[in-house]
């Protein structure tokens, strides 16, 4: 093992660590097909831990204060759940998902926060989503997903899941593989590598299409426009005319994509949600869910009814869609102010590297990880987040990174800088008397 160590160069750690990452993910998301598959991706699991500890102890770097902040939450949501749990199989299994959640959680972490760059969770990603597209496509899953059948009044049409145990996942992990692409943008300094990011965006976006997630189609945009916002408004608000055509381009993408989506599966399910008259039962079951979710936290608002508990605390024995109603009804108030302390500390890191720092690169990996941030908080509305073993292996390079950048701000910067006062007239020097004392 230390053969093996010292033959792999610094660079080649990180890359090790990305491709075990990736399998990982696909080793959990395809783990529903087949256990051993998770057993799989608990092996390796062990293995980046060991990549880790190996590399840490040299680099002198301290463990994210994010990570302590999550060991809290799972202590606080274990230990109420242990107490208040009615599905005492739901619970252990859900214990098992978080504590395996808190370890990868800290394997991407500490190696983002030794490489100074969340580019492990990201590719890792993003790799899952070309594996579950190019999966999708080989098989023929997506020409399937592409013909609509007419059952009565309704159009009934095959959603896409490629290897994932849902169509949602499909489609959100081709949302998350945006912001791999996005970093990479900087790197790619010429012009044909931006040109094969930009192709590489088409089957993402035909993913997101054909597994028929409407959150998906919704995420994808709001992505786009924050990193637009965040790594280039200084460029758009300086350059009349680059604005001009930017804001062009978007309008011509826009309406390109309502043409596309019109006659797709998605474009019926988001015409249906957004109609009052024509609303489909999936939009009216999520709405009923979140009512019962706030009569939960109305009922037990300190505790909540217990972690992996909503389902069965509900008549549809259903999660909330929701990660706020979910966080809140299961590990009460408390537990929803630990858990979003997190990304609110996260958030706040951020926001002052990317305000702060001098380095160009920095700067532009942290405004696409706030991107990501806000697309995180607009996907919490629709989505729960927080027992997805996919969603943490992604984040969590965010938060390795946001701690590490902080660091390495100068401390003069990172100290509010008080307005100085001028001294009294008494104290101040007469200029007068200095030149008159200079010409003597």
């Amino acid at each position: 093992m230390s053969r093996l160590r010292a033959s792999l160069s610094p660079f080649q750690v990180p890359c090790l660590f990305t491709a075990l990452l990736t399998l990982l993910i696909l080793f959990y998301t395809a783990g529903q097909r087949a256990a051993i598959l998770v057993r799989m991706a608990m092996l390796l699991g062990a293995v980046m831990a060991g990549m880790v500890a190996s590399r840490w102890g040299r680099t002198g770097q301290r463990i994210p204060q994010e990570l302590w902040i999550l060991c809290i939450f799972l202590v606080w949501a274990v230990g109420w759940g242990y107490l208040l749990a009615i599905d005492s199989r739901s619970f252990t299994v859900g214990v098992k998902q978080m504590v395996q959640i808190v370890m990868i959680a800290g394997c991407v972490a500490c190696m983002a926060a030794i490489t100074r760059t969340p580019a492990s969770g990201f590719l890792a990603i993003t790799g899952l989503a070309v594996v579950l597209v190019g999966y999708g496509l080989l098989t023929g899953d997506f020409a399937s997903a592409a013909e609509l059948t007419q059952r009565g009044d309704r159009l009934v049409a095959h959603r896409a899941t490629s290897l994932a145990s849902n169509a949602n996942t499909l489609g959100v992990a081709c949302v998350w593989a945006l912001a791999g692409l996005a970093l990479l943008w900087r790197r790619a300094s010429r012009f044909w590598q931006q040109g094969l990011l930009a192709i590489l965006t088409l089957p993402l976006f035909a993913g997101m299409v054909f597994s028929g997630s409407r959150k998906a189609v919704l995420l994808a945009p709001i992505f786009l426009l924050a990193w637009v916002w965040f790594c280039y408004r200084r460029v758009l608000f300086h350059r009349a005319p680059v604005f001009v055509a930017v804001g062009i381009g978007a309008a011509a993408c826009v309406a390109g994509g309502a043409f596309v989506l019109r006659g797709t599966f998605v474009g019926i399910r988001l015409q249906s949600a957004f109609s009052s008259e024509e609303r489909d039962g999936s939009a009216e079951a999520r709405l009923s869910l979140m009512k019962e979710g706030i009569r939960m936290i109305t009922e037990h608002p300190i505790t909540g009814v217990g972690l992996f508990q909503f389902p069965a605390n509900n008549h549809f024995g259903a999660y909330a869609h929701n990660d706020y109603i979910e966080v809140a009804a299961t590990t009460g108030l408390v537990g929803f102010l630990i858990y979003y302390s997190i990304f609110a500390l996260v958030a706040w890191r951020l926001v002052r590297v990317h305000g702060r720092c001098e380095h160009p690169e920095t700067r532009y990996v942290a405004g696409v990880c706030l991107a990501t941030l806000v697309t995180c908080a607009a996907a919490g509305l629709v989505l729960v987040m927080v027992s997805s073993v996919a969603f943490w292996c992604f984040i969590s390079g965010v938060v390795g990174f946001a701690s590490a950048a902080e660091r390495t701000l100068p401390r003069s910067l990172l100290r509010l800088r008080r307005p100085q006062l001028l001294p009294p007239r008494s104290q101040q020097p007469n200029p007068v008397a200095a030149v008159r004392i200079t010409r003597r």
